[in-house]
């Protein structure tokens, strides 16, 4: 999965591996800053986050997303820089009232941050055990 967003001349490009998840399992990827702007800006203000947010709220444009890590981008200006969250075996699924987020551009701007909706799927166990029932 790929996303990309604009920050005040600053192309932040996100990558992510794979397009769903299980509980417990790994993030991981890597984000990319490329200043456009003849001035230069502090990267270090540039990050990913991952968070959580209900969808009711996200309508309403509210400040909803629950923040749950983030990692700050500390690379030189067109370099990749990796980033890795893990996900609790107990963390909400993705249904009908919310899901995970990564947020990426601007740290702490988060209405105008990119945002990619993660489909994140019961444990293992659980999916295997919903089948036999």
């Amino acid at each position: 999965m790929k996303g990309v967003v604009f920050n005040d001349g600053v192309e932040v490009q996100v990558f992510i591996q794979g397009e769903s998840w299980r509980q417990g399992n790994c993030l991981s990827g890597s984000i990319q800053i490329t200043n456009h702007n003849e001035s230069k800006v502090n990267q270090e203000v540039f990050g990913v986050s991952l968070a959580y947010a209900k969808f009711k709220e996200l309508k309403k444009k509210s400040d909803s997303f629950i923040i749950l890590d983030e990692f700050e981008h500390m690379a030189q200006d067109g370099e990749k820089k990796n980033w890795s969250f893990n996900l609790d075996e107990n963390c909400a699924i993705t249904d009908k009232v919310g899901s995970f987020y990564l947020l990426f551009g601007k740290n702490k701007d988060y209405k105008n941050c990119g945002q990619l909706q993660l489909n994140i799927l019961p444990h293992l166990l659980i999916n295997d055990f919903t089948n036999i029932l």
